[in-house]
């Protein structure tokens, strides 16, 4: 059943490839891909926010990246980067609950991959030359961390990963910052952060 609804995910994010929003922020970011790819150097900041403030750099390299990776010369084919990272945020929110979540409590995160898998609004970012159509698979990789914050590889992915989130995109501090008001508070209060824990895990802070 949870390879079929990632077949589901991956037909939805994949058909009809040029049906694509294409803007003023996605013509920005494409010509940013394309730029540096030709050999023109890396912004040092992205695209003016709704602000006008400018954007960390991070929001453009990684599409950079991504366009260096699929060999991305089109914005077709830069958006179906997009749409496949995210099938490896599904795919890795899968085998992550598959294999190391607690058979009890396997079942709420295979509906939370489904869920996602199908969301009408998950589908229509997640094809998108948009820095938070990108979030999906570093937001995954963050909880999968903090899941381990008692040990130094996990407390390090989740404070990395949780850096990379905000300066693609603004919006990812709100979920780190999330993350690490909860852990503070709960750790300071002496109960667990989820019903899963029966004591608050001690987190690697250093």
């Amino acid at each position: 059943m949870l390879v079929t609804v990632l077949v589901i995910a991956a037909a939805l994010r994949l058909v009809f490839p040029t049906d694509i929003e294409f803007g003023g922020d996605q013509t920005w970011t494409f010509e940013a891909v394309r730029v540096a790819l030709s050999g023109g150097g890396w912004p040092g900041v992205g695209m003016p926010s709704g602000v006008w403030l400018r954007n960390p750099g991070m929001s453009a390299w990684v599409f950079i990246a991504l366009g260096w990776l699929f060999g991305a010369d089109t914005p077709v084919e830069l958006a179906r980067g997009v749409a496949i990272t995210n099938l490896g945020a599904l795919s890795l929110l899968a085998v992550y609950a598959w294999r190391v979540v607690p058979r009890a409590k396997r079942e709420l995160w295979y509906w939370a991959v489904g869920f996602a898998a199908v969301s009408p609004m998950s589908v229509i970012y997640q094809r998108k030359i948009w820095a938070q159509s990108v979030l999906p698979l570093f937001c995954v990789i963050t909880i999968i961390g903090w899941r381990h914050r008692d040990r130094l590889s996990g407390a390090f992915t989740w404070g990395l990963v949780a850096m990379i989130l905000g300066q693609i995109h603004l919006s990812g501090f709100f979920m780190a910052a999330a993350l690490f008001i909860l852990t503070a508070w709960t750790q300071w209060r002496g109960g667990p952060v989820d019903t899963e824990e029966p004591a608050p895990r001690r987190v690697r802070w250093s």
